[in-house]
């Protein structure tokens, strides 16, 4: 993987659900940045973001590789977030 380079991977069942958890590895502040547009992201912090046009979720930066988002579980949500990542250059 490239140091600049982000992946995505969904934690949780691939099934309708309440809340889903994706994990972000590689550049997240970058990757965190684009999504939300806030840019102090600190280690262990919780936020309650919104990404324009799909839903507001909790972030947390686990580390300095590692992140994850906890969108609403619906399916079409998923869908809309697995798109953006795609138009980010986040890659499955």
């Amino acid at each position: 993987m490239k140091s600049n380079q982000t992946n995505w991977a969904l934690l949780t069942p691939v099934h309708q659900g309440a809340i889903a958890i994706i994990q972000l590895h590689g550049d997240d502040d970058t990757a965190l940045k684009n999504l939300t547009g806030k840019t102090n992201w600190s280690i262990g912090d919780m936020h309650l973001v919104s990404i324009a046009s799909i839903d507001e979720l909790i972030a947390v930066k686990l580390s300095d590789s590692l992140a994850q988002l906890m969108p609403h579980g619906g399916l079409q949500i998923i869908r809309a977030l697995s798109e953006r990542f795609d138009s980010l250059g986040i890659e499955p």
